[in-house]
């Protein structure tokens, strides 16, 4: 073999060596490069999927606090909304039923609002549906805090109305301090002391001596101040309480009042006497419902005992004379 061809044959096998361990090197390389790829693909799936970072802590600690305050919110609320609700009861039960209000209708009651599971829970909603839950129930709350607020601003004003109307309404015997058994006639039909016939007595006679205080039976305006002696109901003095309610108060000896004065239970305004169309000193008393006389007798509740009620119930039943 000529010697230029083996050196040249030596030459490439020397070169095919080379490569052979150039791409066994490379192959090493990318060998460790993949196992070292793997290894970090796997730590990271570990670390990042089994084992939170300061960052995950703290983000969690949070979502936990977030979560107490949701529950405690929404505990809060749940026992406003049952104050609310006792309110209602009250409102509807008791304040309406004693002022004769109608009852509040459900709808208002709730604030406009169809009635709501205020009691829902929030497991399984995200912070964001929580916030807009919560959002929703205080604004459903508020809404029924206003119509119950409406509501007792409403029995407030009757409240006010029913005070002014009980203190207007006759109350009390037109001569203070005077027994029952004082009472001369009854309303009803009696025999008239001068016609001697049986005629349709409108009122009450209190026999009294000439000079008793005769007092206002509720709150009023004067409305009729008559000063003559003569004719049927003589002086005599009637006395508008609003409401449908009015007293007519005859045969009096003095009237201290004047037409168009205010005046308040129990307050003096004229005394007892003898004039007109009267058989005694007396006071002839009349309450009128809408301008119509009916029984004084169930206007005295403010000064006598139900036993005194029931003994002139029983007197009243029986018949007998008027003094006018």
């Amino acid at each position: 073999m000529p010697e230029h061809n083996k050196k040249y044959d030596e030459k490439a096998y020397t070169c095919t060596e080379d490569n052979k361990k150039s791409s066994t090197k490379v192959f090493s390389t990318l060998k460790y490069l993949g196992v070292g790829l793997i290894f970090s693909t796997l730590t990271y799936f570990v670390v990042f999927s089994f084992i939170d970072t300061p960052k995950e802590i703290m983000l969690q600690r949070e979502i936990e606090q977030y979560d107490k305050i949701f529950h405690s919110m929404n505990e809060e609320i749940n026992d406003i909304n049952k104050v609310l609700k006792d309110i209602q009861l009250r409102d509807t039960s008791i304040y309406r039923l004693m002022l004769k209000a109608d009852p509040v209708s459900e709808t208002f009651s709730e604030g406009g609002i169809g009635g709501r599971d205020v009691s829902q829970q929030y497991e399984g909603l995200s912070n964001k549906d929580i916030l807009t839950e919560i959002n929703s129930k205080i604004d459903v709350l508020t809404s029924k805090v206003k119509a119950q607020e409406q509501s007792l601003g409403e029995l407030y004003g009757m409240a006010v109305d029913k005070d002014k109307q009980l203190s207007c309404i006759p109350a009390i015997k037109p001569v203070r301090d005077l027994e029952t058994r004082r009472i001369a006639s009854y309303y009803g039909y009696r025999v008239d002391p001068i016609y001697k016939v049986r005629r349709f007595h409108k009122g009450i006679d209190f026999s009294a001596p000439i000079g008793t205080e005769i007092v206002a039976t509720g709150d009023g305006k004067v409305t009729e101040v008559h000063k003559g002696a003569s004719g049927g109901y003589g002086r005599h003095v009637e006395i508008d309480h609003g409401y449908e309610y009015s007293t007519l108060y005859a045969h009096m000896h003095k009237i201290i009042v004047k037409e168009g004065q205010q005046v308040k239970r129990g307050q003096v305004i004229g005394y007892v006497g003898n004039s007109g169309k009267s058989s005694g000193p007396h006071l002839h008393y009349e309450v009128k419902k809408n301008g119509s006389a009916i029984n004084p007798i169930n206007f005295f509740y403010n000064d006598i005992t139900p036993e005194e009620y029931e003994e002139m119930l029983r007197i009243a039943a029986q018949p007998g004379q008027s003094m006018d």
